[in-house]
């Protein structure tokens, strides 16, 4: 086989080939040091509405129950102010949620690092992905805008 197209058989199949869930590797084996103090930009898996994203702050400390705090328009918004949402709580490679009104949790979680990017896995399953800012590179970007 000419080597044109040894490249274009090796190419079509990094660019085609198969696709490994997010979930089988990558595994964070302290979530707590990861999330806490940062905000996580979520959004849920195989959709692309505003209704399935969200950012939450990750108070306090790793360990322990936090508060869970709902980021919406910024701590300055009249509209839509930042508000605390829930609590959040780590344990090694486990994260929970529990949110205010909500009886049907605690929502458990592993999560997984893409390299840039992380996943929130029930199991194998991606529920959803996730990237972290950290809350003062927020905050300046608001004082920006």
């Amino acid at each position: 086989m000419p080597r044109i197209h040894q490249a274009v058989v090796a190419i079509s199949l990094l660019l085609t080939g198969p696709v490994y869930a997010q979930c089988s590797t990558g595994q964070v084996t302290d979530v707590g040091t990861l999330l806490v103090g940062n905000l996580v930009c979520a959004q849920k898996v195989g959709t692309t509405d505003a209704n399935n994203r969200w950012s939450e702050h990750h108070t306090g400390a790793s360990g322990g129950a936090n508060n869970l705090t709902e980021w919406a328009r910024g701590p300055s918004s009249t509209v839509d102010p930042t508000h605390v949402t829930g609590s959040w709580t780590a344990t090694g490679d486990t994260i929970s949620y529990s949110y205010n009104g909500d009886s049907g949790g605690p929502y458990q979680y592993t999560v997984h690092d893409n390299g840039g990017s992380y996943s929130y896995c029930n199991g194998s399953t991606e529920h959803s992905t996730f990237t972290l800012r950290a809350i003062a590179s927020v905050r300046s970007n608001i004082r920006r805008a």
